[in-house]
Order: structure tokens, then sequence, then C-alpha cells
């Protein structure tokens, strides 16, 4: 069997089974078994199940680091926030096994690099969609915006509505958060107009109507 058809039946097999019985329980060995192959040939390409899983992370979240990457470069109005979480449910929707895993096993891995890694591409995910000098509650409606697309299909498991409805309710619901958490600029003086709503700047104590 080609050498590139192994490796790539053995980082979908440890997803299988990373997800099935978790992180912790699943050893070449069994991933080996699975795939019906030795142990040796498992080892052949991947010396531990963090190194496997270390380059399934960095091929499932490239697609996130690019949306990151995008935001990062643009002026932090909500016209450009919005269309940041838009393309971050799209490529969320990418890594989404890979997501579940992390998650679910965060005991097992997190003093292990690709922990690490995870928590700080979400450090960085957060910090995009805060308005710059906004005030407690609104820096909690943009954040709510991000976790609403990470966490609803989870909390809707027993839902009777599919895995793309449930994504859609969700990135309305992000995309109302964001625009209530822009409503309302900083006090006078302190807000630049590309950081408020798209518009000029609304002076302390009034509300935009244009988002709300």
């Amino acid at each position: 069997m080609a050498t590139g058809s192994t490796r790539t039946r053995i980082k979908q097999m440890a997803l299988e089974l990373f997800m099935g019985q978790g992180y912790e329980r699943t050893s070449l060995r069994v991933i080996a078994e699975h795939l019906g192959v030795t142990k040796a040939a498992v080892y052949y390409h991947f010396k531990t199940k963090e190194g496997i899983l270390a380059e399934v992370l960095e091929e499932r979240m490239q697609p996130i680091e690019d949306v990151i990457a995008w935001a990062e470069a643009q002026p932090r109005t909500l016209s450009t926030q919005q269309e940041a979480l838009r393309r971050y449910d799209d490529a969320l929707a990418h890594a989404a096994p890979l997501v579940t895993i992390l998650r679910e096993n965060q005991g097992d891995l997190r003093d292990l690099a690709v922990g690490s890694a995870f928590r700080a591409l979400g450090t960085r995910s957060l910090a995009l969609f805060r308005p710059p000098e906004a005030n407690l509650t609104d820096q909690v409606r943009a954040v709510t915006a991000l976790v609403a697309i990470h966490t609803a299909a989870g909390a809707l498991a027993s839902t009777e509505a599919s895995a793309d409805e449930k994504r859609a309710a969700a990135l309305t619901v992000g995309l109302e958060l964001l625009a209530s958490a822009h409503r309302a600029c900083p006090p006078a003086g302190r807000c630049p107009d590309a950081a408020c709503v798209d518009g000029p700047a609304f002076p302390a104590g009034s509300r935009s109507r244009r988002n709300g």
C-alpha cells in the first residue's frame, strides 16, 4: 500500500478512536489493530499518538489560522468582524471533529504541545471579536458570539434539526450579538470612527440605531 495512503488511513483511524474512546485510551497498538496492520507499520509514520494529533491539528486548523490572520489585518469594524465570524464558522466546520476531540480531552492534553497550541489559537480567536474599548457587558456579548458557534451543535444534540440548521441558527445569533456589542461607543474622545459601528462615532451615552 502506498506510503501516503497509509499515513492518511492512520490519521483517519486515530481521529475516530480519539472521538470514540478518548485520547488516553488510544495507543499506537490500538490504532494498528483497528487498521489491521502491525504497530511497527504505524510507528514508521508516527512515533507517538501526539504526533498524529499534532499533524491533524496543523492540517485541520489551518483554515481557522487563515481566518484569524485575515481578521487581524482588518479594521475593527462591525462589518469586518461579522465577516470574520462567517469565515470562522466555515473554517470551524472543516475542523469540527478535531475541535470535539480537543475539547473533550482537555485534561489529557493540557500539558501537551497540541493542547497549548489549541489554547493559543482560542485566545487569538476571542481577541478578534472584542470591540476596542468596549465595556464589560459588550465584551461578554462579543465573546459569546464565538462561543455560540463553537458549542451550539453539542448543546442542541437532542434537538430535531440538522447539523447545518444548528450551525445557521448559531451563526445568526452570533452576528446579532456582535451587532449588539457594537451599538455603544466608548466615552467621547476614546473611540476612533473605525472602531465602532461603521460610520461616525456616536456621543457618549447614545446608541447607534443602525444595528439595533
